[in-house]
């Protein structure tokens, strides 16, 4: 678990001030673009960091040459046109890690620069010992990213971008760059100065009015390059794509091994490595319940409290019912799951596809087990899953919904499926959660690691 703003080790601090003074001896300019007020001291939930789009490649070969001498870890990397981010720990027994950004693009969308590189340093400034961008353009990085990127005005940096533009010079300066990039006319429609936050459902539409004035005046001022630059983006969005940086994970177990509170505590240890956090039940969901489908019931949610309760399915039924689950694996997890991972999402699963072999009676199955886990373990699967077991009475005193001698047959068949190997994992759950999740975490990293080794610049 990482904390939003914390206090930096003194191994850290030790560690940045060698990587800083690395990055300044090898004439490498760099600017803090935010949370820069307080650092090396306290940094925020990560440390944003602007480079040349140039100087990346000698930036990266520094970092790692400074993290090997401090015996530091890379832990995970998600790389986009504009930035390469890094998860690491600055020295072996550090209890956090550190999120490190290095930016070549924290100006632009799509690639295309609304202050340019030579514009921004020019007019940086010292911020204590390390330069920072003027306020002008600060300002403006806080206020487009999120309105270019996610089409809202992000309000908690209504405070900042107030103060950044108090004086009159910095305010001329935020609107002339503004109305030079997005035609006159362009200015927001919310008080920056005032810091009050938009009325709702303002920002969108500005947002699309912005992004379609941007691109055009960029094409009729560059062509060659805009185009350069777009292709560029969107080719490098296509490898995250192909080898997407997030992960998905799957928790099996019967009712009362723990799941959701183990998912829950397995998420505050890793949700800092991750942009957002999915939560998943069962399957994608990209096909609608057959019931919902056939008009018998309306969508529900919740626990289940009788898992039980009803009497399966025909054969011929059941056939028909679990052709059309195991379709949904297949259309949903490329068209949903994967796109989440693309974007350094977390996607956790509450049950998954072999709980269909283990448990059928739940989803009202009656088919041979052997056909029902060939075709589960066709389907896309989690890059790891976890399958919580612990004896019969153990389980059975946390939640008695189920009869003893049913459960005892329920974790034959979960442990297994725990046997199966590769990515799939038995997990003893009749411990303290915290060292469940302690034990699940560990392996996540150590998964990420893996990963990162494909990556030569950091080994």
């Amino acid at each position: 678990m990482n904390e939003r703003d914390r206090q930096l080790s003194s191994n850290e601090r030790r560690w940045f001030k060698d990587f800083f003074a690395r990055l300044e001896a090898a004439n490498i300019v760099t600017l803090l673009l935010r949370n820069y007020e307080t650092f090396p001291a306290r940094m925020g939930h990560d440390l944003d960091v602007f480079f040349q789009r140039a100087d990346v490649p000698r930036a990266v070969e520094i970092f790692r040459a400074a993290l090997r001498e401090a015996n530091g870890t890379v832990l995970h990397i998600h790389e986009r046109d504009y930035v390469l981010a890094v998860w690491f720990r600055a020295a072996p027994g550090e209890p956090q890690a550190i999120h490190l950004d290095f930016y070549h693009g924290a100006y632009t969308w799509h690639s295309l620069p609304y202050v340019t590189e030579t514009e921004l340093l020019s007019a940086r400034r010292a911020s204590g010992d390390f330069q920072v961008a003027r306020p002008a353009h600060e300002a403006l990085n806080l206020f487009l990213t999120s309105v270019l990127w996610g089409g809202f005005y992000k309000v908690r940096y209504a405070p900042r971008i107030a103060a950044l533009l108090q004086t009159p010079a910095e305010a001329a300066e935020f609107f002339r760059v503004l109305e030079r990039e997005f035609g006159a006319g362009r200015r927001p429609p919310v008080d920056l100065i005032g810091g009050l936050e938009p009325p709702p459902d303002v920002m969108r539409p500005y947002a699309r009015q912005l992004r379609r004035a941007f691109k055009v005046r960029s094409l009729l001022r560059r062509p060659f390059k805009t185009v350069f630059r777009i292709t560029r983006y969107w080719l490098k969005e296509l490898g995250t794509v192909i080898a997407p940086p997030g992960l998905c994970l799957a928790f099996l177990g019967p009712d009362g091994s723990g799941k959701s509170t183990v998912i829950a505590a397995v998420k505050e240890c890793i949700e800092y490595y991750f942009g957002e956090v999915e939560d998943r039940h069962w399957r994608p969901h990209f096909l609608r319940d057959v019931g919902v489908l056939l008009g018998k019931r309306e969508k529900t949610s919740g626990p289940v409290t009788d898992p039980h309760g009803r009497q399966p399915h025909s054969a011929a039924v059941s056939a028909l019912r679990f052709f059309y689950y195991w379709l949904d694996y297949w259309l949903g997890y490329p068209l949903r799951i994967w796109k989440y991972r693309a974007k350094n999402h977390l996607v956790i699963f509450d049950r998954y596809a072999q709980d269909m072999v283990c448990d059928p009676r739940r989803y009202r199955l009656k088919l041979p087990a052997g056909l029902m886990n060939l075709f589960c373990r066709l389907v896309p699967q989690p890059e790891l899953t976890f399958v919580l077991l612990a004896d019969a009475e153990t389980i059975h005193q946390r939640k008695g919904e189920v009869p003893l001698e049913t459960l005892r047959e329920l974790l034959q068949r979960y442990g297994a499926v725990a046997k199966q190997g590769g990515n799939i994992r038995a997990v003893d759950c009749s411990r303290p959660v915290n060292q469940i999740a302690d034990e699940i975490a560990a392996a996540v990293l150590a998964h990420l690691q893996a990963k990162t080794k494909k990556d030569r610049r950091f080994h």
